[in-house]
């Protein structure tokens, strides 16, 4: 059973990950993430090795008498860093992706203070695979803007989020960003459909749930990581609305990561560590993410409205159908109208109910009903009438003639 808080991240992410491969039809080999995972777990276990050997060769220097262990292969942390790295990046190359995850991993030994990294793992390698080489993308629609994916992102993310105590910093971040997006619409006189276009974005949600909150390398102390999430949230609306950058996003946390140091010393707090959870928990928390996953395969329903039977030497002759369904409560009210040519007496219709009717539920309707929701809900014709483009505009200029003396 699941007892660290990494674990639960981990469940999330490869469910998503096979939730966009099976559902989204991503051109994304199993040999990338393959290549992904290897090159992550590699790079974290030689990097460890050889921090542990140079600070058992500085202890000698200095007099004292160390002892030399291999470190344990902490594959937790690299496995959560290749797995965002292959829901977001998208290159052509095995060897970028490698590049991706290795400089990804290595951000963590290079660039940390007071034993703590402060750029983002997976963050990081995604801006080396972007500026390094020719074939790396990220895509923000690649898990399009349907509401369902968006409540899969936000239920499994507030899952794991609750273990790891950092719903603050995911809340400001998109709450910041919709309060700017929404004044921008404001100002601009668009609808509120564009809006929410924006903001279920798949992408920007995993961003906001998965990276932005990553507790190691963001700040310690709440108030500091409520300013933190909000300086990101503006600095992403400004590169995307007005640089227009596709990647906005991570260019704002890369940017603003550095950041974390200077908060953490005027904010004293404890750093976060991983904790251990009781089995009940874990158990009911991986049923959530399941129940969640295979809800997300569930496929529109359809249905029909019935068939027409005849004798087997009759001909059915029926060019177009009407159907209108009232739902009140738990009554369906199905009104149909058929333009059926020839006897009545050799025209019958089965219909599928889900329970027997009395004969005194049916009834015939008058067919002027049908025929006002049908004109009612028909297409408008609207007529635009615009200058032409192509005819020409003559200029007159008025010039004022001064009369002499």
């Amino acid at each position: 059973m699941l007892k660290d808080a990494r674990d639960y991240q981990i469940v999330a992410l490869t469910l998503f990950l096979i939730l966009g491969v099976a559902i989204r039809d991503w051109t994304l080999r199993p040999e990338m993430v393959g290549v992904a995972v290897g090159t992550a777990i590699g790079v974290q276990f030689l990097l460890s090795a050889l921090s542990a050997r140079v600070g058992f060769t500085l202890g000698r220097w200095t007099g004292f008498q160390p002892q030399f262990r291999w470190p344990s292969v902490n594959w937790r942390s690299p496995l959560i860093t290749a797995l965002g790295l292959s829901l977001l990046l998208r290159t052509d190359h095995m060897s970028t992706k490698a590049l991706a995850a290795g400089c990804a991993i290595a951000s963590k030994f290079c660039f940390k203070t007071k034993d703590k990294h402060f750029f983002n793992p997976a963050n990081f390698g995604i801006i080396a695979a972007l500026l390094l080489t020719h074939d790396a993308w990220v895509s923000p629609g690649q898990w399009g803007e349907d509401i369902w994916y968006g409540l899969i992102f936000l239920g499994a993310g507030g899952i794991v989020l609750k273990r790891v105590g950092r719903w603050d910093t995911t809340g400001m971040f998109l709450v910041s960003y919709a309060l700017m997006e929404a004044v921008r619409n404001v100002y601009l006189g668009w609808t509120w459909d564009v809006w929410a276009h924006r903001m279920m974005s798949g992408s920007l949600l995993l961003f906001a749930l998965f990276m932005v909150t990553d507790p190691r390398s963001i700040p310690n102390a709440r108030p500091a990581r409520l300013i933190w999430a909000g300086a990101i949230a503006l600095l992403t609306f400004i590169l995307r609305n007005y640089l227009f950058m596709s990647t906005a996003v991570f260019w704002a946390l890369f940017s603003l990561a550095p950041l974390t140091i200077f908060f953490d010393r005027v904010w004293q707090a404890p750093r976060f560590e991983w904790r251990k959870f009781r089995l009940p928990q874990a158990g009911a928390t991986v049923g959530g993410l399941l129940m969640l996953f295979f809800f997300s395969f569930t496929q529109p329903a359809h249905a029909f409205c019935g068939f027409y039977v005849a004798k087997a030497d009759t001909d059915l002759y029926n060019r177009a159908s009407e159907v209108a369904i009232a739902r009140d409560g738990n009554h369906t009210i199905l009104t149909m109208a058929n333009d059926f040519q020839g006897d009545v007496s050799d025209f019958a219709m089965v219909v599928p109910v889900p329970t027997a009717i009395q004969e005194n539920q049916v009834d015939v309707a008058n067919p002027a009903i049908l025929t006002r929701l049908d004109d009612f809900s028909a297409p408008r014709m609207v007529e635009y009438f615009d200058n032409d483009p192509c005819q020409a505009i003559r200029v007159y200029q008025r010039t004022d003639r001064l009369k002499q003396p």
